[in-house]
């Protein structure tokens, strides 16, 4: 009976050491403007231009990352992007800066691996009508 438990707790602790906890970075913006918004960034290898529809929300990156407790990165909460900005348009721009931490809203979905805690990261910004200014021709 102790040759199988202690077979047991190693075979339990091998999966827990080769199995690395995750955490994830997700990123929203909800577009309550009535322009058509565009996001683009930049991540080592990747580009991507995203277009959010006038009074739609989407979801412009979910990166996955090893580690365990989600919180709040602070003045860090774009480190998942080597570059984020809003898409020039020559008709308007956004008032409202990307990079400031205070304009992104936070949510957290924990889960448990184990006793480790792991889960998603949640931002969220909102874009409305008062943060669009019409270019002068």
């Amino acid at each position: 009976m102790k040759k199988v438990s202690l077979i047991l707790i190693i075979l339990i602790s091998l999966m827990m050491i080769c199995c690395d906890p995750a955490i994830g970075y997700k990123y929203y913006v909800k577009n309550n403007s009535d322009k058509v918004i565009q996001i683009e960034y930049h991540r080592y290898y990747m580009d991507s231009l995203i277009a959010i529809s006038p009074k739609s929300e989407v979801i412009i990156a979910d990166f996955p990352a090893k580690g365990s407790n989600p919180h709040d990165e602070g003045q860090n909460f774009l480190n998942q992007f080597n570059q984020i900005y809003y898409a020039p348009n020559d008709s308007f721009s956004i008032t409202k800066n990307i990079l400031t931490r205070k304009n992104w809203k936070y949510d957290r979905d924990i889960r448990y691996f184990g006793i480790i805690r792991t889960g998603t990261n949640k931002y969220y910004l909102e874009i409305d009508n008062k943060d669009i200014k019409i270019n002068e021709r």
